[in-house]
């Protein structure tokens, strides 16, 4: 049987605008990211050792309906494919924190692979 432990929005509460979510991962280090479709954000939660969810931050995803993402093998890195705006952003990852690095020219990317 499966539980509601907590509801947790992805987006911030003064946002009225239309969003929908695009993907979910979750770092070996226990953190989890979110990708917002209209919102055009990436949403991060830090995982508790009792398995609730706390929100940790909500940046700009650096372009438009960020698609899809994916996190470096080593897990320094985090890649979003922004559809609409033609862009894959690289983001900086520390401590579960990510800061923005550079944007690159791709047209209309929808799935993030990483080696």
């Amino acid at each position: 049987m499966i539980k509601d432990v907590q509801e947790i929005s992805t987006i911030p509460s003064w946002y009225e605008g239309k969003n929908t979510c695009g993907n979910m991962l979750i770092s070996g280090d226990g953190y989890i990211y979110v990708s917002n479709r209209g919102h055009n954000s990436i949403a991060i939660y830090e995982i508790l050792k009792n398995g609730k969810l706390l929100g940790k931050d909500i940046i700009e995803s650096g372009g438009e309906t960020p698609r899809h993402f994916n996190i470096s093998k080593k897990e320094d890195k985090l890649y979003v494919g922004n559809q609409d705006t033609n862009s894959v952003v690289c983001f900086k990852r520390e401590k579960g924190m990510l800061y923005y690095e550079k944007s690159i020219e791709c047209n209309s990317p929808n799935f993030i692979a990483t080696f």
